[in-house]
């Protein structure tokens, strides 16, 4: 912390008063600038437009739970249920585009209400002409990250010894074989012999999908991946300064700690808010006995919930019989008109705990931003930006679609709602990058990173050296100047630079 103390000198001059002035005596303008702790987002905002079709969306990955990951893509893939009933996923894609919130020919006037978060949690879920396709409901919240097969990083993730739980990193200054043996403690993870390290086996379905990142610590799977990257000799972004010995693989995984530790606390932050959205299985099972028009004396979001059931059975009803269906037990006769009941299990399986995967989403977030920021993972060059369109198994590419198959996971297991798995993924992006602003302040040298994020769109961070001990950082999107977003908090109080 920065200390003044006044003082008095003699004039120059005789017969003149004693001058006074102000002397810093420690600290000084390059000491650190401590920033205010990310605070937690406001509530999540659930329009009854949205929350029918969030839980329409969920209701639509329980019943293609058993697709294999490479049909998909195929609208004439069918589901068969019991007694005969079958549909295909076209036919499920048209009950999704007659909600409101999918519908492109929606008035515009109908969205006034709805805030910024929302609208670009509608735009995230439509393709770039407005229309919901099988590519963008299976892609979670990430531009462009829907694919036939599970992601290249979690097929080739691997457990190494016995990992003791979340431990402080070493320094960033600390040599890599420090880190080798505090990520083997801290997550399992390290360095893996081609050939002799066993890896995890595909998963074909999006049960067994989820299923295994239910199973797997995610941030083992992204330390896993960072090893791989330096072992392959994946360069780090040509922005950064030449000769910087300060951007070094020790400072890489001390930002992927940090970003983890931090992520990790937010989502805890978030589970714990009395006030937050109610799970999706009791929503599913409310919405269940108002369709069935029982009485129930549940006053919580009565009308955002009668007003979500009514677009779901007028605009869905298809949707509706099939998840009733998909309930049906000879052994046990139903007693509602209407079960919608989540999630869809199989026989002798047991239902998720929504904890299990609530930091999934938000540790997967922040350390994808800080691998895409760090490591040379997008040019400014047209072909190389559609090869990362196309997703050739670059890093970046893979990176964002085990980001994505993250929150797919938790729709599977309907433990979360499609918007939450928006906001998260986003929450964690500014965690990330709130970090590296503040590393690129404190070298106080001119550096560039460049990234895309979860949208698509490119980010610039660029720092400019200041002769008085932090650098400025600026933020650029798709080449246009933007603020750093709100939630990662402002510096803790002025700082006094100099004084005349």
């Amino acid at each position: 912390m920065t200390r003044y103390e006044t003082f008095e000198q003699p004039s120059p001059q005789a017969g003149k008063a004693k001058q006074s002035g102000l002397r810093i005596i420690d600290g000084g303008a390059a000491a650190q600038a401590e920033r205010v702790p990310m605070p937690p987002p406001g509530l999540l905002a659930h329009a009854p437009q949205e929350l029918a079709a969030d839980m329409a969306t969920l209701f639509v990955m329980g019943l293609v739970r058993d697709l294999p990951l490479s049909a998909l893509a195929d609208p004439h893939a069918e589901i068969v249920l019991d007694h005969g009933v079958r549909f295909t996923l076209s036919e499920l894609l048209c009950e999704l585009r007659s909600l409101p919130w999918f519908d492109a020919e929606t008035p515009e006037e109908d969205w006034r209400q709805l805030d910024d978060a929302a609208h670009a949690r509608r735009r995230a879920a439509l393709d770039p002409t407005g229309q919901l396709t099988l590519a963008s409901l299976f892609r979670c919240g990430v531009s462009q990250s829907c694919s036939g097969k599970a992601s290249g990083l979690l097929a080739a993730d691997r457990k190494i010894g016995t990992p003791e739980g979340p431990c402080d990193a070493p320094a960033e200054t600390a040599p890599l074989s420090d880190f080798v043996l505090w990520a083997g403690r801290h997550a399992g993870a390290g360095l893996g012999l081609p050939g002799l390290t066993p890896q995890q086996p595909a998963a074909r379905s999006l049960h067994a999908l989820a299923d295994q990142i239910e199973a797997t610590p995610i941030g083992r799977v992204y330390y896993n991946a960072a090893f791989d990257a330096l072992a392959r000799g994946v360069r780090f972004d040509s922005g950064m300064p030449v000769g910087g010995a300060s951007w070094s693989a020790g400072r890489l995984f001390a930002l992927m700690a940090e970003a983890e530790k931090r992520a990790r606390a937010m989502s805890l932050t978030l589970a714990a808010d009395r006030d937050r959205l109610s799970r999706p299985a009791v929503t599913a099972a409310r919405l269940s006995v108002t369709l069935s028009r029982e009485d129930v004396d549940d006053p919580v979001d009565a009308r955002a919930l009668a007003a979500a059931a009514g677009l779901l059975e007028r605009f869905a009803p298809r949707l509706m019989h099939w998840m009733t269906c998909a309930h049906r037990n000879p052994r046990r006769p139903l007693s509602m008109s209407h079960a919608l009941f989540l999630p869809l299990l199989g026989p002798n399986e047991h239902p998720p705990h929504p904890a299990d995967l609530a930091p999934a989403v938000l540790t997967a977030g922040a350390l994808a931003t800080v691998m895409k920021a760090v490591f040379n993972t997008t040019t400014r060059h047209v072909a190389c930006a559609a090869m990362h369109r196309a997703h050739d198994g670059s890093l970046g590419a893979e990176l964002d679609l085990l980001a994505s198959q993250c929150g797919l996971a938790r729709a599977v297991k309907a433990t979360h709602y499609p918007a939450e798995n928006h906001r998260e993924l986003r929450l964690g992006q500014a965690i990330a990058l709130g970090l590296l602003r503040d590393r690129l302040e404190a070298d106080n040298r001119a550096a560039a990173l460049h990234l895309r994020d979860f949208d698509g769109a490119t980010l610039r961070l660029r720092a400019t050296q200041r002769r008085f001990g932090r650098a400025h950082v600026s933020l650029t999107r798709d080449g246009v100047s933007v603020p750093f977003c709100p939630e990662m908090g402002g510096r803790a109080s002025p700082v006094l630079t100099a004084v005349v």
